[in-house]
């Protein structure tokens, strides 16, 4: 069902993009520490920054944010993963259904990435990813089902389909 492949595929964004920070830790260069310090500024000022949060300009700052983690690991083969995983249909970019609380919580994640990145603090920069997917996926989840949707349900949904 469509719940089971958001569900199946959350979980495994969350293993794969979370190593992917701790990978990152270890092997990003300055120059793109740079470059994710300013895509998180640039985030915050298309979400904070006018009357209504541009969604269009969130959405495209985020791809090119998490694009440039995958990137910053060092690893071809989880790059081509990622690269798969996200271009897969089923994707619905949920920031139009952030209200400011939950778009300021995503805004401080990635700052938070972004330190423990520069900080070479992989333990820390997995755990900042895991718990910025799983805040996403609350969002998503809520969307699709309802303030009563949660894992449990959803995942009952996948192994049924």
């Amino acid at each position: 069902t469509y719940n089971g492949e958001i569900y199946n595929f959350q979980k495994l964004r969350v293993e794969l993009e979370s190593y992917a920070a701790g990978q990152a830790a270890r092997h990003a260069t300055p120059a793109q520490v740079a470059e994710l310090r300013e895509l998180a500024k640039q985030i915050e000022q298309a979400a904070f920054g006018g009357a209504e949060p541009d969604y269009v300009r969130i959405t495209e700052l985020n791809n090119r944010f998490h694009s440039l983690i995958v990137a910053s690991a060092a690893n071809q083969r989880l790059v081509g993963l990622v690269v798969q995983l996200v271009e897969i249909p089923l994707v619905v970019r949920t920031f139009t259904r952030f209200d400011r609380q939950e778009l300021a919580r995503s805004v401080s994640h990635h700052y938070d990435l972004v330190e423990a990145i520069d900080g070479r603090n992989a333990d820390w920069a997995v755990a900042v990813m895991r718990a910025h997917i799983h805040a996403g996926r609350q969002v998503m989840l809520r969307a699709i089902g309802g303030d009563k949707a949660d894992e449990k349900t959803i995942g009952e949904t996948s192994d049924a389909g």
